[in-house]
């Protein structure tokens, strides 16, 4: 809040002043006070004023938005305590930042329930951060060829849409990766009533011989569907014989692999698997009596392996748990290998929104190099279809038909409760 009023004192922008006020607690208490300055309250009282002239505005964070220049898409329903949130990040990779393109989060209640790792422990030649917390596996995003990404400048923005109850971005950025012709993110947030909303995440990956999409919530307290786990005795991800800590590298494993320890390994699991993080006691002052959860809903198809492990955050950052507990969907094959990662992600409090959700099997489409389509049962008796298309792919299946890039529709019963179409000029559903 500190540096947004220092900002507005050099600009005199308004919209500051009103970011300034509501990062503060709604309040311009203290905001611009220094005792270099002749009049030290008066930046409070301009920001108190402003807030007060302009009313609701300052009580309100700003609508779902695309920062294309600094590098991220919000979509949002809610505000703080009673809303929920998705973020992608698609900027600079390089210099103070980490090695995250295409990396998501995603916030509920208050709650970052799927943190970045942030600032180091130490902002320097630091073992934890060169080999763990900047690396491209410590995020939310895919990593290639075991590898993390190189260093540039950002990602391109390919569709961005802020719709009635939907709203999704696409970003676009086969640079990171010299094999990669293709790196893109399509992310959607579906409100199933105000302030509450799920994801839909589709990432489609073309190129190198591994992939493998990490994904992790608020803590190392999970519990696990459709995985049949067994647990490495000893050792990290590096090996059973490697121990917990930095290691040099030319090792004879990826860099990182070393801090992952706590080490879980499931076969080929089912195409519709799912994990779900509770949020932990301490973290960011939660009490772990609040009752809020992140769900994960796997339908990637063909997956080999999925690896569970936990990862340490920067440990002299107050508010971070103790280890984070992250999910590993991995997947191998020749060069050139496609993949289409496909999932669900609801945070919810007490009583979990979906009852039922499912990928649909297109006839003849390779679920990896094709269109998208889930089908979501909602606790309300609601029913959302939601399709996503690669471009220049048309999806033909039964009563379901589009042109287009993303499709949404809400039916309860016959009744067409909401439809919505991205990019294209047809949606056609049985009795729409």
């Amino acid at each position: 809040a500190g540096a947004i009023a220092e900002a507005f004192r050099h600009t005199g922008d308004e919209r500051l002043a009103l970011a300034a006020y509501w990062s503060n607690g709604d309040t311009a208490d203290g905001l611009g006070r220094k005792i270099t300055e002749a009049d030290p309250e008066g930046l409070a009282a301009r920001i108190r004023e402003i807030a007060a002239r302009r009313g609701e505005a300052a009580a309100r964070p700003p609508s779902p938005h695309l920062l294309a220049g600094y590098g991220l898409a919000r979509l949002e329903s809610g505000r703080g305590a009673d809303g929920t949130a998705a973020y992608l990040y698609f900027g600079r990779n390089a210099g103070h930042g980490h090695l995250d393109r295409l990396n998501i989060w995603m916030f509920g209640f208050g709650f970052d329930l799927a943190p970045e790792l942030g600032y180091p422990e130490f902002a320097t030649s630091w073992p934890h951060r060169n080999e763990w917390s900047i690396t491209t596996i410590s995020k939310n995003t895919v990593v290639v060829d075991e590898a993390s990404q190189r260093t540039n400048w950002g990602g391109e923005p390919v569709f961005f849409k802020a719709l009635p109850g939907l709203q999704a971005v696409e970003v676009s950025s086969p640079n990171v990766y010299p094999q990669t012709s293709e790196y893109r993110r399509m992310l959607a947030f579906v409100e199933t009533r105000p302030g509450l909303g799920y994801a839909v995440d589709v990432f489609r990956v073309a190129g190198g011989r591994d992939h493998r999409r990490s994904f992790h919530g608020a803590s190392d307290q999970v519990s696990v569907q459709g995985l049949a786990l067994r647990r490495q005795p000893s050792g990290t991800l590096a090996g059973p014989d490697v121990p917990f800590g930095p290691h040099l590298e030319g090792a004879g494993f990826p860099v990182g692999y070393s801090w992952l320890k706590d080490i879980e390994r499931s076969g080929p699991p089912r195409n519709d698997w799912r994990m779900e993080w509770s949020l932990a006691r301490g973290v960011n002052d939660a009490t772990g009596e609040e009752g809020i959860r992140l769900r994960l809903w796997d339908f990637t198809p063909e997956v080999n392996e999925v690896i569970l492990f936990n990862g340490t955050p920067p440990r002299n950052k107050p508010g971070n748990p103790e280890q984070l507990r992250y999910a590993l969907a991995c997947r191998s094959g020749a060069e050139g290998l496609k993949s289409t990662f496909v999932s669900l992600v609801e945070p919810y409090r007490g009583e979990t929104q979906i009852r039922s959700a499912r990928r649909v099997a297109l006839p003849g489409v390779d679920p990896h190099d094709g269109p998208v389509v889930l089908v979501v049962e909602l606790a309300d008796g609601a029913v959302d279809t939601i399709i996503y298309s690669p471009p220049g792919r048309e999806v033909a299946d039964g009563g379901t038909k589009m042109d287009g890039r993303l499709g949404f529709v809400r039916r309860r019963g016959q009744t067409v409760e909401r439809a919505a179409l991205v990019g294209g000029r047809e949606l056609r559903q049985d009795g729409l």
